[in-house]
Formats: structure tokens, sequence, C-alpha cells
């Protein structure tokens, strides 16, 4: 729906017999992406479902589903559902009325809160986009980043000032931290369902990025979390959450709460070959699931930025029983996508090379 980094990659797929309607840019107006929806479905001419990739997406798809064609089957939640549950200040507040931990936080335009904040949570701390639109409308925290002292916060401050919100949360990375995901898919009823879970093992940037390296692994306490808090709020289809484990207390808190599949779905498969994807494509067409049971010990990777990180982000390091590693680009049935990545590398090594020995940034 939205054009997003890794476009050209899969629509370079083999399995990809034809592409009706190209990906539109992030920054359409509503009716602009709505129409262009309808114009893709009114192409196809039959039912098809839409599995969002990204929060914009689950929130368009959930708020807009009146004025979108019938045709398109996607996830009955409430409409301001995905909306809530992506915004990291709602999130916040629902954990607290449920009693799921979440970090200390403060979103303001007020520097001097910033500043009062900080010194009380102490350094260091991090900043993110506080709603879904927000990092594609206000640039002035466009990815999440850490600040490591109050000198470090100076430029949010200004932008505070100048108008802008900013969204400020205690940091509980640290030596000994652990980072997990509650995955999975629900179908309507409020019944107990799977959810599966994973740890983050290397991430990119470091500690704040995306997973590099993911394994499946048990985490009972998680998923007991997360199904307490899906059945909550009535969440109906895929859903990814971020937690960490606070290595000088052991709580487990809740980081994000993402209304639709994540990247790295491909890390929680069971023994029905089910993972993420095939769930929801059943749950949303009416049909049952042959859950099965989650694959632990499974492991993820992300090939380009791993060869980013050495080699710490071998796979290989984290792999436990007889698991084939999960590539996110490389496939012996289909190397057009780990190709293309590929292609794309060595042109950006030959335009950066000419210029560092030249003396250029």
């Amino acid at each position: 729906m939205l054009s997003h980094p890794g476009e050209r990659e899969l629509l370079a797929s083999h399995y990809l017999t034809g592409i009706v309607g190209a990906p539109i840019d992030a920054g359409a107006t509503t009716a602009a992406q709505v129409e262009h929806i309808n114009a893709a479905v009114a192409a196809i001419g039959t039912r098809c479902v839409a599995i969002a990739g990204d929060d914009e997406s689950a929130v368009l798809l959930a708020e807009q589903r009146p004025s979108i064609d019938s045709r398109l089957i996607t996830a009955s939640n409430e409409p301001t559902l995905p909306r809530s549950l992506s915004d990291k200040v709602a999130l916040g507040q629902l954990a607290q009325s449920t009693g799921v931990p979440y970090p200390r936080f403060v979103v303001t335009k007020d520097p001097e809160e910033l500043r009062a904040f900080a010194r009380e949570a102490g350094a260091p701390l991090v900043l993110k986009s506080p709603a879904p639109f927000a990092r594609l409308q206000d640039k002035a925290v466009s990815c999440t980043t850490v600040v490591h002292d109050l000198v470090a916060l100076r430029p949010w401050e200004v932008a505070a000032e100048a108008g802008h919100e900013i969204f400020l949360q205690e940091y509980l990375m640290g030596p000994g931290v652990q980072s997990w995901y509650g995955a999975g898919v629900r179908a309507p009823g409020n019944q107990r369902q799977p959810v599966w879970t994973g740890r983050k093992m290397l991430a990119h940037p470091p500690m704040t990025g995306i997973g590099v390296v993911n394994v499946a692994a048990p985490k009972p306490d998680l998923a007991e979390y997360v199904d307490a808090l899906c059945r909550h709020v009535g969440w109906i289809g895929p859903f990814d959450t971020d937690w960490i484990v606070d290595p000088r207390s052991g709580v487990l808190y809740l980081i994000d709460f993402n209304p639709r599949r994540g990247a790295q779905f491909r890390t929680f498969q069971t023994s029905t070959d089910v993972d993420v994807v095939r769930a929801a494509h059943l749950v949303l067409t009416g049909r049952r699931v042959p859950w099965g049971e989650q694959q632990f010990g499974l492991v993820h990777t992300v090939e380009n930025l791993a060869l980013l990180h050495g080699p710490k982000a071998s796979p290989w390091r984290y792999r436990v029983g007889r698991h084939p590693i999960e590539f996110s680009w490389y496939a012996r049935d289909d190397m057009a996508p780990a190709r293309s990545l590929g292609s794309q590398m060595v042109g950006r090594v030959r335009r950066k090379v000419p210029t560092r020995f030249s003396g250029g940034r």
C-alpha cells in the first residue's frame, strides 16, 4: 500500500506474477490512499485480503474501512483501536489500567518539562515518534534515538520550544538486558489463543533498532501478558509486541504493541507449518487455523544488516537443534530478492568509495 525500503527486492520475486496498484507515496492524502486501494481491489475484481505491514497501514485500513471496497477483507477491529495501540501515550495508559509494566515517559512541547523528566528518570533516555503518522509528518524525531546525557538532549529541547511534540521515555537497556517479542494472530472471540514468543538477540542500530538476529524461544509469562492484553482490548488479526526484561529488577516491560504483522514474522512457525501471515489469512477469511505447536530454536536473520555487525551477527551462533536458518532475502527456490539486494549494496559501495578516498563525506 505505502512505499517502503525493501520494496524493490520483494517485487523481484519470481513468485510474483503481477502487480496491481504500485505502492503509493506515504505522504499522499488519506482520500488519495483510499482511492488507490479501491482501484487496486477493482482491478483484482474479486475478494482479496489486506495484511498490514506497518502501523500507518493498519490505522488507515481500520479507520477508513467504511470507505474501502467491501471486497477487501480486513480485520474487524474497533476503528480507533489500531491507532490507540500504536500511540505510545495511549498504550502507556492502557498498560497502566491493565497492570502491565510500561516504562515511565513524558510527551510534551515544553523544554522545561523535558529537562525535569530527564533529571528524574536519569540518563540514558530514549526518544521516539509518539504516534502513527507522526514520523511522516514531523521529522523532529524520525526514528528511535538514545540520549546519553542532558547535553545531548538540548537539540530536542530546542525542537520542543519550536512547537514539536517530543516523546521521551525511560531507557531500560543495559548489561544483561533481554529484548523479547510476543506475536500471533487472534480470531474473533474471548477465549485463550496462541501467543508465539522469541528473543531479539541483536538489533540495528544496537539496542534501539530492528531485530537483526531473532530466536524463537519460550517465555510463558510474556505469553500470558500478551493474551490478557489482547483479550482486554478485543484485538482481532495479526499483532507484534516488543518487551524488555529490566536487568536490574527482572520485571518484564511492554515497549510497543504493533497492530499488524512484524517484519520478523518468520521467526514464529509451528509444527503444522503455520506462521503469522498464513494464520492471518486463515483467520481473516473465516477458516480454521491448524495451530500446532511453536517451533522453538528457529533463528531468523536480516542478512544485509548482519554484515554490519561482523561475527557476532552470525545466525549459526544462536542456532539450537536442527532448525534451518530463516533468512530475510535469501531462499534457494527464489534467488531474485537476494540478487536485487546484493546489486544495490554493491552500487552503494561503488558510490561511497571514491568520495572516501577523495576526502569527501
